[in-house]
């Protein structure tokens, strides 16, 4: 064989492979695999843009500025332009820092418009109306809660009152009611559109701030909340002295939070130090979303990590990786449940039986539901709730490391 037709072929040989590898990364990033993405670019020499987009869900604010600028400087295509946006505006909207979510919203707007992004723009607008978030002190600190009771104690603006720890609240939110009593500073949103778990969504009249919030012994101010209607779901079956969700901006400045005891009542702890960065990290995030790496039968899932969620759940992601088993065991039900906007039915499969791994910890559910179709159904491969944490006597989220354990 001539060597020039050997080069030739070889040549071509490597850049199908290339073409291969980014149909593979392309796959996993649409799919918001990000655990998966993250093992796929391990070797670094995959693109800027996928490199970008690991550093920014894995929550690594100097080096997704840094690969995003870097990525947008190359004069990309549009689409993917538009994505590097959405990925360094997702980084400043978890951080409470609303206005470069928003200039990232608008260059994303500018650059790629799509539907998404428009229906975004007011609330992003509404909420950079307020000033920005930052931590005034934070020193290691334990809360002692009430048995079976799932809120914690805070203050507002010099005002004890108590409050449900979300990790799958995307922003803070509050009643009506309690922005009132608790004197916060209300702005008009304009009727801005708020997604919520139901699907069904909410128009804002309101978000507010809080000059103040302590939790522990840290201590926030100017904290961002959306303000609903107490006659909103959860808010209209709970306490007055109840209808506040601390979303993922407190809790990421809180850095670390620890549960001991049976989860999450018994003890809080908030503040310790981080972990070291791992390349091993079972924590990512999804937008403003905690999503952890799990696993069923040897295979990886990546499911929404949501303490506002009693029930783990599956969702069409999961019944398409096991067909067989869903199909095979399951039994076809609706169930119902409610958001913000109010309620919504979701098809679901039944399965009498199923064991997940996590954090070490193996958990045998003898029902558990995979969405099938409805709102959220399409979301990842399904939400990790408080019955499987409840089963470790000692659950830690460390925030910079990003790391989940369990005990």
């Amino acid at each position: 064989m001539r060597p020039w037709i050997w080069g030739f072929l070889l040549l071509t040989s490597c850049c199908v492979a290339a073409d291969d590898r980014e149909s593979g990364l392309k796959s996993l990033y649409d799919a918001h695999q990000w655990f998966k993405l993250r093992d796929a670019i391990a070797d670094g020499e995959a693109p800027l843009f996928y490199r970008a987009a690991v550093s920014c869900v894995f929550n690594e604010p100097q080096s997704c500025e840094q690969l995003v600028g870097e990525f947008l400087k190359s004069a990309p295509a549009p689409e993917l332009a538009g994505e590097a946006h959405d990925l360094l505006g997702d980084l400043y909207f978890r951080a409470g820092r609303f206005r470069l979510a928003l200039s990232e919203l608008e260059a994303e707007i500018e650059v790629h418009p799509s539907a998404d992004a428009q229906n975004w723009r007011a609330t992003y607008l509404a909420l950079s109306q307020l000033p920005e978030q930052s931590i005034v002190e934070r020193h290691e600190s334990t809360i002692h809660v009430l048995y079976k009771d799932d809120f914690v104690p805070v203050t507002i603006n010099g005002q004890s009152f108590k409050a449900f720890v979300d990790t799958g609240g995307g922003v803070s939110t509050i009643a009506e009611s309690a922005a009132k009593r608790l004197g916060m500073a209300v702005l008009d949103a304009g009727g801005a559109r708020l997604g919520d778990a139901s699907g069904q969504g909410v128009n804002l009249k309101q978000v507010a701030v809080a000059g103040s919030l302590t939790i522990g012994n840290i201590r926030l101010k100017n904290v961002a909340f959306t303000v609903v209607s107490d006659r909103a779901q959860p808010f209209a079956g709970w306490n007055p002295g109840k209808r506040c969700v601390l979303g993922i901006q407190v809790l990421l400045a809180c850095r670390t939070m620890r549960w001991k005891g049976a989860f999450p009542r018994a003890a809080l702890q908030l503040g310790a130090p981080a972990g070291p960065k791992n390349s091993s990290a079972t924590l990512s995030m999804d937008g403003s979303t905690p999503v952890v790496a799990a696993e069923c039968n040897g295979h990886k899932l990546t499911l929404v990590l949501d303490t506002g969620m009693g029930r783990t759940v599956l969702h069409a992601g999961f019944a398409k990786e096991f067909p067989q088993l869903v199909n095979g065991s399951g039994k076809s039900a609706t169930r119902f449940f409610s958001g913000y906007g109010g309620g919504a039915k979701v098809q679901t499969m039944t399965l009498p039986r199923l064991t997940l791994r996590f954090g070490g910890f193996d958990t045998v559910f003898r029902r558990i539901d995979v969405y099938m179709k409805g709102p959220q159904s399409g979301w990842l491969d399904g939400v990790l709730g408080t019955d499987f944490l409840n089963k470790a006597r000692e659950v830690t989220i460390d925030f910079e490391s990003m790391m989940v354990s369990l005990r």
